[in-house]
């Protein structure tokens, strides 16, 4: 059960909701005018994969099964993994893989960190791997910058997500970020596990680095109470690499990299958040694999330590796939991992960035090259 506990009350503006509160909560949304333009906009992406007539049957049936939820886990099987993942994974990805996951156990929750490569999709494949495996989701750090309406931001928390409150004045930044880190910490007292991104945002050139603020954050609540590694070993620190054969969104991110050199650093937009959760969502992926590193070993006393021990163990853990292989001996114009990829790959991969400017297609080939790098730079 998926309960309401007094402590709750402190973080009722960002926490997920409980069971108790679902069937309000859906009640709500199922007797809104706008349901069905909401509906829309939460599945646009997934009904891309279906005929006109199969979407009516399915946004029937969507309803139907909508207004039978009366706990989270039953919204999270019922709605998410059937009618959102499932028909993601059978469309776009060819095997979806994990390991590690054997090393984890039910009665204890665990502080995931991994490196982002979708912004939606990561946690999600992640749940959908702890479910296949008889095992506990997690709760998902989830920015606000990409809440919609009051619709979407409500399935979200019901789908246990907490907010992540963003681009706030300096002098409240702070406290906002010591109020979610005590939720965090909340929730490993309540033996439930949390899913964060090693750093705000994807990684736009696959070099996946841990952001030291991230540990400082995490930490801030209880850095009265605890040294840092007791703290981290007592919430289960625990790295997840996600390896994406292809990236759905590869070109969109060498765009935004132009955009924000051209524009000196200046941020994306609503605009691009969205074309990337389309392009995530509905994009070819090939096989995706999930390396969970159980037991993770905490020596460090800093949080730049703590965040090179867990790029280390993200990048050892990494899958690298034939693409990978090709796109650093293209990059450096060497056959140094010839022996990991056929003219099959080759044709593929060239086929994929052929059209592409000299510029964006540098900066894809860059992003598939880095995990190669970085997992030689550890094992020099």
């Amino acid at each position: 059960m998926y309960n309401y506990t007094e402590q709750d009350r402190l973080f009722d503006d960002i926490r997920p909701y409980r069971d108790s509160e679902v069937e309000d909560i859906l009640k709500r949304f199922l007797n809104s005018p706008d349901y069905e333009t909401n509906i829309n906009i939460l599945l646009g992406q997934y009904m891309s994969f279906y005929s006109e007539d199969k979407k009516k049957e399915i946004t029937g049936n969507f309803r139907k099964t909508l207004e039978k939820i009366k706990t989270v886990e039953e919204f999270q099987k019922e709605i998410v993994l059937k009618f959102m993942l499932e028909p993601v994974i059978s469309n776009t990805i060819d095997s979806l893989t994990g390991s590690g996951f054997e090393k984890l156990e039910r009665e204890k929750g665990y502080l995931f960190i991994g490196n982002h490569r979708d912004i939606t999709l990561d946690p999600a494949l992640l749940n959908y791997l702890l479910f296949s495996k008889g095992l506990d989701s997690v709760e998902i750090a989830f920015g606000d910058n990409l809440l919609i309406n009051e619709f979407v931001t409500g399935m979200i928390r019901i789908n246990k997500s907490f907010i992540v409150k963003r681009n706030l004045p300096l002098a409240k930044q702070l406290e906002s970020v010591k109020h979610l880190s005590g939720y965090i910490y909340h929730t490993m007292q309540q033996m439930r596990s949390v899913w964060i991104a090693q750093k705000e945002g994807r990684a736009k050139d696959g070099n996946d680095i841990t952001n030291p603020a991230v540990i400082s954050m995490l930490y801030l609540s209880q850095i009265e109470r605890f040294t840092l590694p007791d703290f981290l070993t007592k919430v289960n620190l625990t790295p997840v690499a996600v390896s994406y054969e292809f990236d759905p969104c590869d070109r969109l991110k060498a765009l935004e990299i132009i955009k924000q050199r051209k524009a000196g650093g200046q941020k994306k937009s609503a605009a691009d958040d969205l074309a990337s959760i389309n392009s995530g969502i509905t994009g070819y992926k090939g096989r995706v694999h999930y390396s969970v590193v159980r037991p993770f070993n905490i020596t460090g006393a800093t949080v730049k330590d703590i965040a090179k021990e867990l790029d280390r163990a993200i990048h050892l853990s990494y899958h690298l796939w034939s693409v990978n292989y090709l796109a650093f001996d293209i990059q450096n114009n060497t056959s140094n991992y010839s022996a990991f990829y056929n003219s099959g790959d080759e044709n593929k991969f060239n086929e994929r960035i052929k059209r592409l400017s000299q510029e964006i297609r540098a900066l894809v080939i860059e992003g598939y090259a880095n995990p190669v790098k970085n997992y030689e730079a550890i094992n020099r």
